[in-house]
């Protein structure tokens, strides 16, 4: 709404800083632009400029939190934090949530080719999940786990994420081998091939396992090192 005010630290090389601009545009909001080189200390200015809305990657919780700078109830303005452009661990998401007890906490999902984010997940307190799941499509657009051959696969297993509605790209510039690679017709809708690893859970909602070229075939299994990554996790100290 035009009282809103968001809080720009994503470069403008990165399609998520589009997202911020036109929120603010159409809405007739505010843009807080965080100085070059000043992100670590992005949420001093959300409290000098008593921003609303944060959108960045989740890692920046995790810069943030190191200098610190994410106290308890420091971030008493914020009513809305969007995470995108990486896996998003559930710890970071706690230390978030206690900084800006005000805010819903939503975990973006999607690559430039889906318009920036295609689904979105909302994280609630304790949530026992290592990293967050990715959640559900917006209304309106579809996400799919296909094995290799483009079936779906058995409920529990982990499959290739497929993106499809309006927001997806037409194609690649002048690159038509990669569109034939990336873009397929499945029962006559046109689907995305993101080349991320996810399993759904018993609520539908998708959590991601790794990359398709990440993958590590051992004894005819096929092992993610995010996997392994997010049992490691499990350990203290590690």
């Amino acid at each position: 709404s035009p009282e809103d005010r968001l809080i720009q630290l994503v470069d403008l090389t990165f399609d998520l800083s589009a997202h911020d601009m036109f929120m603010a545009w159409t809405n007739g909001a505010s843009i807080v632009s965080v100085p070059e080189n000043a992100t670590p200390l992005a949420p001093r200015f959300v409290q000098e400029q008593q921003a609303t809305m944060w959108l960045s990657v989740p890692s920046a919780i995790g810069i943030a939190h190191q200098a610190g700078l994410l106290g308890p109830a420091t971030l008493p303005s914020l009513r809305c934090s969007l995470f995108c452009g990486a896996a998003f661990p559930t710890a970071l998401a706690q230390t978030w949530a206690r900084a800006a007890p005000n805010s819903v906490i939503h975990n973006l999902y999607g690559p430039t080719e889906a318009t920036i984010a295609i689904s979105y997940f909302t994280y609630q307190p304790g949530d026992a999940s290592t990293v967050l799941p990715i959640g559900q499509a917006f209304e309106g657009q579809g996400m799919a786990l296909f094995d290799e051959l483009g079936q779906p696969v058995a409920p529990g297993a982990v499959g290739e994420v497929h993106l499809a509605g309006s927001q997806l790209t037409r194609g690649y510039w002048r690159q038509p081998k990669l569109d034939e690679d990336k873009f397929l017709t499945i029962d006559g809708t046109r689907w995305y091939r993101t080349g991320d690893l996810a399993r759904a859970d018993v609520n539908g909602f998708l959590t991601i396992t790794g990359r398709l070229k990440e993958l590590i075939i051992r004894g005819g299994q096929n092992i993610a090192p995010a996997e392994i990554e997010e049992a490691a996790g499990l350990f203290a100290g590690v």
